[in-house]
């Protein structure tokens, strides 16, 4: 059954419905994204996905999906190189708007040796049960959906860089990447000490997620023709 909305609008801009922060609410209300098969009809028969850390990204040597400054904001201000970032551990899953170009969807799929895409389509009752989850296992990790701005590097005056959230850097990336589209589930630890060892590798600092059946919200198809 769709869970209801109890939508509110916080001092910084961003909406709360169910305990999930949105930068813009509702989400779109579809998503794709390129996966191997194996872990599509995982997530689709039993809820199954994991969702990495930051750092992840940042090291990862694929100039395609990669970005060696994931989460970290960079700005102009008067002139003056700004960056922020965030002391609590930070994860991401990332997706992209239906809009994005079957081509860029195909390039993903060949730099991440993926076979399929998954249509997400109920993102808000997705990221519900992702809450939930949470909630049951992990009550001090805090969810929050938005689309990716690439804004990175710009020009912006100091009353836009104190009013942003916290984290608001995980939706924050270069120009470069603007064709991806992406949107993005984060999930930002607020306990102190860390999820993880902080000299834990990269590919080690994941959290597995087992949310349940999502066959009535998603479906796994195949990837667009390359032309």
């Amino acid at each position: 059954m769709p869970t209801e909305m109890n939508i509110e609008r916080t001092q910084s801009g961003t909406f709360l419905s169910n305990g999930i922060e949105y930068n813009d609410f509702p989400a779109p209300g579809l998503l794709v994204k390129a996966m191997s098969r194996k872990h599509a009809e995982s997530l689709l028969d039993s809820g199954i996905l994991r969702i990495r850390h930051l750092e992840y990204f940042r090291n990862w040597e694929n100039k395609v999906l990669g970005d060696a400054n994931d989460g970290n904001s960079q700005y102009l201000v008067d002139g003056h190189p700004m960056e922020t970032g965030s002391m609590n551990d930070v994860y991401a899953w990332c997706m992209s708007s239906s809009s994005i170009a079957g081509s860029r969807l195909t390039l993903f799929a060949e730099q991440g040796e993926y076979d399929c895409k998954v249509v997400i389509r109920n993102p808000v009752e997705m990221f519900q049960r992702v809450k939930s989850w949470l909630v049951r296992n992990h009550p001090k990790l805090w969810i929050h959906c938005g689309a990716v701005k690439y804004d990175r590097g710009h020009e912006i005056g100091k009353n836009t860089l104190n009013s942003q959230q916290f984290h608001y850097n995980v939706f924050q990336k270069a120009e470069s990447f603007e064709e991806d589209q992406e949107y993005r589930l984060s999930i930002t630890s607020c306990a102190f000490g860390r999820l993880h060892d902080e000299g834990s590798p990269p590919e080690d600092k994941y959290i597995d997620l087992e949310i349940g059946n999502c066959c009535d919200i998603a479906s796994v198809e195949d990837l667009p023709n390359k032309i």
